[in-house]
Parts: C-alpha cells; sequence; structure tokens
C-alpha cells in the first residue's frame, strides 16, 4: 500500500468531458409542510428505533406529509429552520433543525437543537411555533400543537 499513490479518476461531469450530460431535473420542492407532533427526543412514546438514531436532549419534530426523500431534504435546507417554544409569559427557547432529518418506517422527522435546554425542559407543556421567516417555503404547525414533557 502506498499512500502517496494517485489513481486515475474520471472526468464524468466536469468541465473535460465531452459526452452527453443530459438533463438534470429539478426537485419539485414543496412550499409546506406540516409538523404533526413535537418530542423530546427521550419521549418513551417515540419507536425504539428513533430513539436509538438521535442523541438527547433534541427536539424532534414529526412530518406528515412527505411523499419522498430528496424532495423534503431539499425543503429543509430552503425554509427557516427556526421555531419557537412559548409559554404563557412568552418565548421560553429556540430550536433550529438542520437539513434532512429522520425517516423510516413511513415516518419522518426534523432534530433541532434548543437553546436555554434547561429552561425549556423544565416546563410540562410548551407551545411550538415555526418563525416562517421565508416567504416562498413555510411550516404549517397547528395551533394547538404542543411539546410535553
Amino acid at each position: 500500500y502506498n499512500a502517496y499513490s494517485c489513481i486515475p479518476l474520471s472526468d464524468s461531469f466536469g468541465e473535460h468531458y465531452e459526452g452527453d450530460r443530459g438533463e438534470i431535473a429539478e426537485l419539485d420542492v414543496a412550499a409546506t409542510h406540516a409538523i404533526i407532533a413535537a418530542y423530546w427526543a427521550d419521549d418513551p412514546t417515540l419507536p425504539e428505533w428513533v430513539r436509538t438514531h438521535v442523541s438527547e436532549p433534541r427536539l424532534l419534530l414529526e412530518i406528515g406529509d412527505v411523499d419522498t426523500w430528496k424532495p423534503f431534504k431539499e425543503f429543509t435546507a430552503r425554509v427557516d429552520a427556526t421555531f419557537l417554544l412559548q409559554a404563557d409569559e412568552g418565548l421560553v427557547a429556540r430550536a433550529i433543525h438542520g437539513t434532512g432529518g429522520l425517516s423510516g418506517y413511513g415516518r419522518y422527522f426534523v432534530i433541532a437543537d434548543v437553546d436555554q435546554l434547561e429552561d425549556a425542559r423544565e416546563r410540562p407543556a410548551l407551545r411550538v411555533r415555526a418563525r416562517n421567516g421565508v416567504a416562498e417555503y413555510r411550516w404549517v404547525v397547528p395551533d394547538d400543537l404542543t411539546l410535553e414533557r
């Protein structure tokens, strides 16, 4: 084994490629997706496969209307990733999800990190609201969606 050796690489789509590149299909990215539930990662009502794939403490938001993964992942890259966790007295914490998430067995989740985590986890229930700062792509969140401890 020679760690300094080189292997030839094809230039399939590079600047010197001379073949037919074909059409690159544009993804059909939905303008909205609906959040149907919110969980802490250690919630015992979540399936075991979810709890074992997510390091706690994190917020999981379940998405109810995903057909295929790739356009959904692109949606998560375009949409405002910030959610607001609120109590009666106002804002308690912000949760920001990454691109993509977790999927399996017909269920899809985005995974979010929460600032002010200790304060948020002390609350028995928090309302979940999407900031929706990007006009073209929006989360649809029911008015009564709560994150319960």
